[in-house]
């Protein structure tokens, strides 16, 4: 299975690599602006387009829930996680890798803290994930909440959550 990515070089050695989950709206204009944003502070990014398993070249509306919800739905975790494992598979090696993740991909990026080698996560707006050990996140994982997505702002929140994913990747990893 290959799926497309949103992906973002940085000028020059990148700091580090983050790959940014995507909303259940699919890789959206916002989502490739996260990616860039990253890139511009310096790091090596990538969004991939994960509901391709569904459908190729998703990017609904946000005022569209139903549908968003539907291909959330049809998705399964485990093969979410191939094509995460993936994305970082496509990231400088050298790098520490993290995950970002906004609403459904906050749920994303928790359980591949849990099950992937990344070396930091930000999981905003994330569902519940369950008490099981096996998604008991075994690096950093910083929760956040946020403002509404489906009014495209970039509040401070927004900016707070992005810096946040910034000096997680540029700190030490505790308990590695």
């Amino acid at each position: 299975m290959s799926c497309r990515a949103a992906r973002a070089a940085a000028a020059g050695k990148p700091a580090a690599g983050i790959v940014v989950v995507q909303e259940i709206f699919g890789v959206t204009r916002h989502i490739r602006d996260v990616v860039d944003t990253y890139a511009t502070a310096g790091f090596e990014a990538v969004a991939p387009a994960l509901f391709d398993r569904v459908e190729r070249g998703v990017d609904v509306p946000y005022t569209d829930m139903a549908r968003g919800f539907g291909y959330m739905k049809a998705m399964q975790d485990e093969l979410v996680m191939l094509d995460l494992e993936a994305a970082l598979g496509r990231l400088p090696q050298a790098a520490k890798h993290g995950v970002v993740g906004y609403c459904w991909g906050g749920t994303m990026a928790y359980l591949a803290a849990a099950r992937l080698a990344v070396d930091a996560a930000v999981a905003t707006m994330k569902s519940q994930t369950g008490g099981e050990k096996s998604t008991r996140p075994r690096t950093r994982v910083s929760p956040r909440a946020c403002c509404s997505i489906s009014r495209q702002t970039k509040c401070s929140a927004c900016k707070e959550r992005m810096w946040l994913g910034y000096n997680l990747l540029r700190q030490p990893v505790v308990g590695r």
